[in-house]
């Protein structure tokens, strides 16, 4: 494979990554417009996110250590997830709010694995990328749904879905030209 016949895709597809990034990074400032009624639930939002983020962060980093403990480590994330969440349903809030605090969070943690995955060469992997992104989509309509009466929300959720969009985008369409160039092969 020639890296500079591919110069260009693997750019398009970095671009892509980096949105996908980016649409995370934003996240936790656009839904504190959702969750601003029940700020305990956003602070247990918050400590999810830096759990997950910091999880797959060390595992795309490739440390020895957490890549022979990976599995533990990955129980050990979502046993943490779903310790906060079950002491998020106890507070006293609305259903809807809890529900939109449930989605939001699902939504976040399956685009931090759209973004972990975004780039590998493996098929399972790309499978699980655009699994992850679909399900990031459903979510969005949903909390859409759930909370888009007010204006503000549906701007601010249109500019993560416009985000998250293009950057899956850009780097299905750059592999498919790079497949179709047979500069990538799946493995």
């Amino acid at each position: 494979m020639s890296i500079v016949e591919a110069k260009k895709e693997g750019i398009i597809r970095l671009i892509g990554n980096v949105l996908l990034l980016i649409s995370f990074t934003i996240s936790p400032f656009f839904f504190y417009e959702f969750l601003r009624a029940a700020i305990d639930l956003y602070i247990f939002f918050i400590c999810i996110l830096i759990g997950w983020f910091l999880f797959l962060v060390l595992i795309k980093l490739e440390i020895k250590l957490v890549r022979d403990n990976s599995k533990k480590l990955s129980f050990m994330v979502i046993a943490y997830t779903i310790i906060i969440i079950i002491l998020g349903l106890f507070s006293p809030k609305e259903i809807t709010i809890i529900m939109n605090w449930i989605l939001i969070i699902v939504n976040c943690i399956f685009l931090l694995m759209c973004w972990h995955f975004s780039l590998s060469i493996y098929k399972r992997k790309k499978f699980i990328f655009l699994t992850c992104f679909l399900i990031v989509q459903v979510c969005y309509f949903i909390i859409l749904l759930l909370g888009g009466t007010i204006y503000k929300h549906l701007i601010l959720l249109l500019i993560l879905m416009l985000l998250t969009i293009t950057g899956t985008l850009s780097i299905i369409f750059a592999e498919m030209s790079m497949k179709k160039k047979e500069l990538l092969n799946y493995i």
